[in-house]
């Protein structure tokens, strides 16, 4: 799933929470790399080519889009992009030129419906991951239909797919299972380690609660506390994971999940603005006054996330996008910001500002190599679709309420050799 989507919060019926510690705590810290707030090679600007643009206004049917959940990249250049709301794939070359689109909704071979995901498997075919019972289906890269496979567990009865990545030889999933037994309910959320056929390899992390069923009905909800509250595949096949928005704290995972490493920051959080706190306190009462639930009386979190996002960068290395990064003074409000990034040993190198228009409330991106996608209106576009399957998206970044066509932009991004002896102040971020 593209970007920061942490936020999530998928309701099906609002009077169950289930709530879990999705990983463990480690006895054993390893090597812990402690990093000062100053970067060791200063701050640079990224140099971006657009490559192309498509959607929006546009004529041609072959751009126009639905909610695209994410894009991968073949070795030719091509662009892949996975509609999810049209449950389709399709194909641009590197210039943005139409090649060809795949997939449709169903439940044959090679149809899906509610795609979540879409990766490039380490045996170099496309996979789509869809449904609530979750499945993939595969491709070839030029669209001939694969296998179909399940990645739902064994007595599973309902499961929904967080979120999937493949990198480094790798193929992860993050998901949430539950089956019934015994007039109980036990609810897992889980980190696996796949192969391309669906056999897990490796269990990263796993955490289960049990509740007693009353009456005829079953009712499931998923918080962003049930989650890492971000994690990324490396380059290397290890994973990257902060447990917790509050603390600049990431931990380094093996493809086996034994634990490597920890990069730790100095940060100091940055609290949101009053007018921003009376904001998000009145979009609540007015979400609960339009879904006729009561309000949610808890505090509203006083400070942005330490940690809103986590990626592989256009270099191969590990970009930190933080609550400074984004929303700090002298971050300009319509730009995407800027990235905290670490080295193979966890050191914080330099830091790098990407200055492309994206409003953080309705816009989505991600970095696939070494190109960063932008999805204008792409939030909103889902929050209406989620509406539609009975769920809700909350979100704590202000939008204006309206829905513009779905533009999908492209850059080559281009990186200095170094940071050192740039103008730029790092006091702010």
């Amino acid at each position: 799933m593209i970007g920061p989507l942490h936020r999530v919060a998928g309701c099906l019926s609002a009077f169950a929470f289930l709530a879990f510690s999705l990983l463990p705590q480690f006895e054993a810290r390893a090597d812990t790399v402690a990093n000062s707030a100053t970067p060791r090679d200063g701050k640079v600007d990224a140099v971006l080519d657009e490559l192309f643009s498509l959607g929006g206004y546009s004529e041609s049917d072959d751009e126009f889009f639905g909610v695209v959940a994410n894009a991968i990249v073949d070795p030719a250049g091509n662009s892949y992009l996975l509609d999810e709301q049209l449950c389709e794939v399709r194909v641009f070359d590197a210039e943005g030129n139409y090649l060809r689109t795949f997939g449709r909704e169903g439940e044959g071979p090679g149809e899906f419906r509610q795609a979540r995901d879409m990766v490039l498997l380490p045996n170099g075919k496309v996979g789509v991951i869809y449904g609530q019972q979750t499945r993939m289906a595969s491709y070839d890269l030029d669209g001939t239909i694969g296998p179909d496979i399940s990645l739902t567990p064994e007595g599973t009865r309902f499961a929904f797919m967080m979120g999937a990545q493949s990198r480094g030889g790798q193929f992860v999933i993050q998901q949430h299972s539950s089956s019934i037994k015994d007039n109980e309910m036990t609810s897992t959320m889980s980190m696996l380690g796949l192969d391309v056929d669906g056999t897990v390899k490796h269990t990263y992390a796993e955490s289960s609660t049990t509740q007693k069923l009353t009456g005829n009905s079953i009712s499931i909800s998923i918080s962003d506390d049930d989650m890492a509250n971000a994690w990324v595949l490396l380059e290397d096949g290890s994973m990257a994971i902060n447990h917790s928005g509050d603390e600049y704290e990431i931990e380094i995972l093996s493809p086996e999940g034994e634990l490597i490493r920890t990069i730790t920051r100095e940060y100091e959080p940055l609290r949101r603005s009053d007018e921003e706190l009376e904001r998000l306190d009145r979009e609540r009462r007015e979400r609960a006054e339009q879904s006729g639930r009561p309000v949610d009386h808890d505090p509203i979190e006083e400070y942005y996330d330490v940690i809103q996002s986590m990626h592989v960068g256009p270099d191969g290395q590990l970009w930190v996008m933080t609550g400074r990064g984004r929303f700090a003074e002298g971050v300009a409000e319509d730009t995407l910001g800027v990235f905290d990034v670490f080295d193979a040993s966890g050191n914080l190198v330099r830091q790098v500002a990407i200055e492309v228009p994206y409003m953080g409330g309705s816009d989505e991106f991600e970095f696939v190599g070494d190109r960063l996608y932008l999805y204008d209106e792409s939030r909103d576009a889902r929050t209406s679709m989620f509406a539609g399957y009975g769920m809700e998206i909350v979100t704590d970044q202000e939008t204006d309420g309206e829905i513009e066509p779905l533009t999908i932009r492209c850059w080559r991004i281009t990186l200095p050799a170094g940071g050192a002896g740039s103008d730029h102040s790092l006091a702010d971020q």
